[in-house]
């Protein structure tokens, strides 16, 4: 008496292929919308970050500065300020109540390890051209040193404030608007977040 053996036809082994494909396909396309969406969550977060950290150090610079020490670059974009803090963070006040300022700071727009980046470098008044004991109730009137040029080649290593920045830019005299857009291009994409600020300096 013969056996029957049963097994699957080749029109149901292609069913059965062409149905797994498509299962496949579909996992891998919810796969790709998971990293598209992870990717672009976690690239938003980033420069929310950056952007809100720059926003933090150039409002607090500015409310401690005053408006006679500030310097403005429109081409590139940049802002030098006075500061009343020296190197242990203490603010100079003398007897009679006036505020001393003992350092520069400046803020521009350059690339740093292939990106646009808002950088930041500082210089004490401890110059022998600059050099003031106690420091000046105002710094001098503009010099060479304050300018944009200047910080850029000065020979100190540049605070690494924000990445990926497209503008910076800066309206009024107290107070000031700070106006900061970040921005950059995941998987064909392209993110950006912009910020606006406005300081009023107070001393």
């Amino acid at each position: 008496m013969a056996t029957k053996r049963k097994g699957a036809s080749l029109l149901e082994m292609s069913i059965s292929a062409a149905l797994m494909s498509i299962v496949l396909t579909c996992i891998y396309a919810l796969m790709v919308a998971g990293v598209r969406y992870l990717n672009a969550t976690n690239t938003a977060v980033e420069m929310q970050q950056q952007s809100l950290l720059a926003m933090v150090w150039i409002s607090h610079d500015l409310g401690e500065s005053n408006a006679r020490t500030i310097k403005i670059f429109n081409s590139p974009a940049g802002i030098l300020l006075g500061s009343p803090r020296d190197d242990a963070g203490n603010t100079w006040v003398d007897v009679s109540g006036s505020v001393r300022w003992p350092r520069f700071m400046c803020y521009y727009l350059d690339t740093w390890h292939g990106a646009s980046c808002l950088l930041r470098k500082e210089q004490y008044m401890d110059d022998p051209d600059l050099h003031t004991n106690p420091p000046p109730l105002l710094p001098p009137a503009p010099q060479a040193w304050q300018d944009y040029a200047y910080y850029q080649a000065l020979e100190i290593a540049p605070r690494m404030v924000a990445r990926d920045v497209q503008s910076l830019k800066f309206a009024g005299t107290n107070p000031i608007q700070v106006s900061l857009t970040v921005g950059k291009e995941e998987w064909g994409r392209k993110y950006t977040m912009s910020l606006q600020v406005k300081v009023t300096m107070r001393n």
